[in-house]
């Protein structure tokens, strides 16, 4: 079984990137993408996220109001049953499941 910490991973720092960006057209996403991925892989899961929180932190705006409505609008959509879904299309939509624990 894979240990749990590597579901935050290259392509989880690409997608925050790729959706905040969508949404936030000046994000610095080649900036956040080298903060939260410098030694990603030699991190312990809380650690993953805190280095992906801490990179959001210095490339979102500073304005918190803008920086919670930059992360609400790229949330994926929420599922019929009402509850937020990692699943295709949803996760291809916005961001969804491990990449919400740094947010």
């Amino acid at each position: 079984m894979e240990p749990f910490k590597n579901l935050i991973n290259p392509g989880t720092v690409r997608s925050l990137g790729e959706h905040l960006q969508r949404v936030l057209p000046d994000f610095e996403r080649r900036r956040f993408e080298v903060l939260a991925g410098q030694g990603l892989a030699a991190l312990e899961l809380k650690a993953r996220a805190m280095q992906l929180c801490d990179a959001l932190e210095a490339t979102l705006p500073v304005d918190f109001v803008l920086a919670a409505d930059a992360l609400e609008r790229a949330l994926a959509p929420v599922a019929a049953d009402g509850a937020p879904s990692a699943t295709p299309p949803q996760a291809a939509a916005g961001l969804a499941g491990w990449s919400l624990w740094a947010v």
